[in-house]
């Protein structure tokens, strides 16, 4: 199964990139997600309870990143196990500035799917690979809207307070 698209996030290329990398926040960007640990800078273990057709179960997963060149783009290798079924995958990310200060994220890769969860059949598994894609897409622009917005504010907030200490020095 081949996976390929874009996905435009809401601010900076090193604000989006610095977000992926943050445990906390794709451990709440991804779905039923029970656990998502920082094993070190390139690694990470998740258990992720998934339904894909009529297979359902807790995969334990497995994230290496690897080919990083910070914040432009990386290579994902993707593994997870649910009892007889279990996935691969490797996914190339790739981010790029855009002139409205927004973030051009483009993907591609390939994922394989073994034991219970091929049986389901891949216009099953593409459908459910793109709906979970956009699922976590969409909820990390939301957080990054969420982060950007608090950022403001407190500039906002360190700016209106400058202002005053100037104020009280005449």
């Amino acid at each position: 199964m081949n996976i390929v698209g874009e996905h435009v996030f809401s601010g900076p290329r090193d604000e989006v990139y610095r977000m992926l990398q943050d445990p906390e926040v794709l451990a709440s960007a991804l779905p039923n997600t029970q656990s998502l640990t920082k094993i070190d800078d390139a690694h990470y273990e998740s258990r992720i309870n998934i339904r894909v057709g009529p297979v359902s179960g807790m995969f334990l997963g497995k994230l290496e990143v690897i080919d990083e060149v910070a914040p432009e783009s990386c290579t994902l290798n993707l593994e997870g196990r649910a009892g007889r079924a279990f996935a691969t995958g490797t996914l190339h990310l790739g981010f790029v500035d855009q002139a409205s200060g927004s973030t051009l994220l483009k993907y591609v890769g390939e994922a394989k799917a073994g034991g219970a969860l091929a049986n389901v059949g891949p216009r099953i598994i593409d459908r459910a690979a793109q709906q979970l894609v956009n699922q976590v897409f969409k909820a990390l622009d939301e957080t990054l809207k969420a982060r950007m917005a608090a950022n403001e504010g407190q500039l906002v907030r360190l700016a209106e307070a400058g202002e005053g200490n100037q104020g009280m020095s005449n």
